[in-house]
């Protein structure tokens, strides 16, 4: 009411600011020089072309690339783990069934995979030999080519040419599965090394808060505050790591594997059916003993036919000229081998006394001290006898199928 009543109310100069009215005719002569001169208003503009790069990524492009290269490879060695493992499920399936092969033949045949000289064997043996009985122990060298002592490491020549392709393929297997350890691990050694170099800790002291104030008495105020009053934080800052983020590595845990005997574990489970097993192989041994010499027989006459049917070699072109190609005894091949065992003769004959060759000039073949001493210090190969024997198929003496 005292601004209204003030006398100077009416005052035009008191109450307007100095200076509006020239300032209003200076931006009223602008107004109408800029409409006067709008059409010689000349635009003046650069355009800068950029050169294009090709062929060049940045870092997010690079980072997406290298993601999306990893999740293909990932996706391949997911199917390679499939197929190994479906493998490896067919390889557990052909194990089983042949230990169940396995189980039903030796329930079933007596002969088979009879060939062990177990101690059950070897006590049978010394009973006869209390009882002064023919015994079986030690083996002749023709029957320690065929039987194998579970208590001997000693290598079998019949077993090289069953040896050579299994160790063929276990050396390929242990060669594949060798490369596939080592560089796993390798690449545990690579992740491992970043995990311990690359590990940093940040110790900060300090403290993170967080406050939200909403003014105001009203009902919407009220209700805001009660919503982001849970979102007031204090945080104390202490110690960053990065270790989360760094790879952590585990190393293939230690595998031993223990190949054990098929026969001894049957044998371990049915008692009384090895039992039965080594007397029938002990009373097979003692016929076929028997019978020696019919045997010895039949080794010779089959070792003769192969020496004439296998053709010119070196064995046989040594045999024909032996003064202008005795030289050749240096090779294990143009040596003779035993006409019984086929152990091969050594080099120098006049140094080992248990060798012997016939002394007819149509014959020549070589024996062993202890073959001699079994065909009874005479040659079989020059025996008239041999000629006519050809009955084979009766004295047929083929090793049982080894499991």
């Amino acid at each position: 009411m005292h601004f209204i009543d003030s006398p100077d109310i009416c005052n035009g100069k008191e109450q307007i600011d100095p200076g509006l009215g020239e300032g209003y005719y200076s931006l009223k002569q602008l107004k109408e020089e800029l409409l006067k001169n709008i059409n010689d208003v000349k635009l003046q503009c650069k355009v800068t072309y950029e050169k294009e790069l090709y062929n060049v990524q940045d870092a997010r492009e690079t980072g997406k690339r290298v993601l999306h290269e990893f999740e293909q490879r990932g996706t391949s060695m997911q199917y390679a783990v499939s197929v190994v493992n479906i493998c490896l499920a067919l390889l557990l399936l052909r194990i089983l069934f042949a230990a169940q092969s396995y189980h039903d033949l030796y329930l079933t045949s007596i002969t088979y995979d009879n060939l062990y000289i177990t101690t059950y064997f070897k006590q049978i043996d010394q009973r006869r030999k209390l009882k002064n009985k023919y015994t079986l122990l030690p083996l002749k060298k023709m029957e320690r080519n065929k039987y194998i002592d579970v208590h001997s490491f000693a290598y079998k020549s019949s077993q090289r040419s069953k040896l050579v392709t299994p160790i063929l393929k276990v050396m390929l297997e242990v060669v594949t599965a060798t490369t596939f350890i080592m560089l796993d691990r390798l690449f545990f050694e690579a992740l491992d090394v970043v995990r311990k170099h690359a590990s940093s800790e940040m110790t900060q002291q300090g403290t993170r808060d967080l406050e939200i104030e909403v003014e105001g008495n009203g009902t919407v105020a009220t209700m805001i505050r009660n919503l982001l009053s849970s979102l007031n934080t204090t945080r104390y800052l202490s110690t960053v790591t990065n270790k989360p983020c760094l790879p952590q590595p585990s190393a293939m845990p230690t595998i031993f594997f223990v190949k054990i005997y098929c026969g001894l574990i049957c044998s371990y489970f049915y008692p009384r059916r090895e039992k039965q097993r080594i007397l029938h192989l002990y009373n097979d041994i003692l016929k076929k003993r028997m019978k020696m010499q019919k045997t010895l027989r039949r080794k010779a006459l089959q070792a003769v036919r192969a020496h004439y049917l296998s053709g010119e070699n070196l064995r046989s072109l040594r045999m024909r000229f032996p003064r202008l190609l005795g030289w050749l005894t240096v090779l294990p091949a143009a040596r003779m081998p035993c006409l019984i065992c086929g152990e091969t003769e050594p080099r120098n004959m006049t140094t080992t006394s248990s060798w012997r060759r016939c002394n007819s000039a149509t014959c020549g073949f070589a024996w062993c001290g202890e073959c001699w001493s079994e065909a009874g210090a005479r040659c079989l190969a020059c025996d008239p006898a041999l000629t006519r024997l050809s009955d084979l198929d009766s004295l047929s003496d083929d090793q049982p199928t080894a499991y």
